[in-house]
């Protein structure tokens, strides 16, 4: 996923939120760790990239 997004989407902000950091971090992409967010009960965080080279 983070190969595609690199490619494909160059320039832009990638956002992902999981309750999983394993995940977030599997996708290869040089995310900061967010804040928590509620999500129906869920404690899920959210995950954000700079602009994509």
């Amino acid at each position: 996923m983070g190969q595609v997004l690199r490619e494909r989407f160059s320039g832009w902000r990638v956002a992902i939120v999981t309750s999983e950091a394993s995940l977030a971090k599997a996708t290869g992409l040089p995310l900061e760790v967010g804040p928590y967010v509620a999500h129906g009960g869920l404690k899920v965080r959210l995950y954000l990239t700079k602009p994509l080279a």
